[in-house]
């Protein structure tokens, strides 16, 4: 979607930078002072827009980063979850005394500290 976006508004530059030459070469040649003062305020409109445009991709791409990342640590956290879960399903149909539980308890909570963190 974003390089969608951003080829889209390269189409756009395009004839928008067209028009602007057009406006320039037409600035040259009439002397009218209310057409030059128009083609003056498009030119600056103009150049608003690819400034917005510019920072609204930048943002975008900084969002869709963000998202990535958050994608990605939401996954490694399921992961760390389910892994947890089974780790102690394990232990909780394990028999033995409460220090050994206790012992495996332990065991599984820093071998999970140490592979994930």
């Amino acid at each position: 979607m974003l390089q969608g976006f951003s080829e889209e508004i390269q189409y756009k530059q395009a004839e928008l930078d067209r028009v602007n030459e057009k406006a320039q070469s037409l600035l040259q040649t009439n002397a009218d002072a209310k057409t030059s003062h128009a083609i003056t305020q498009l030119t600056t409109r103009y150049q608003g827009v690819i400034a917005l445009s510019k920072d609204i991709v930048k943002n975008l791409a900084t969002y869709y980063n963000n998202h990535l990342h958050y994608h990605d640590g939401h996954t490694a956290f399921c992961t760390w979850l389910a892994e947890t879960k089974h780790r102690l399903q394990t232990i909780h149909r394990t028999a033995g005394s409460k220090e050994d539980l206790g012992s495996k308890l332990d065991n599984m909570a820093v071998s999970s500290l140490k592979k994930h963190f």
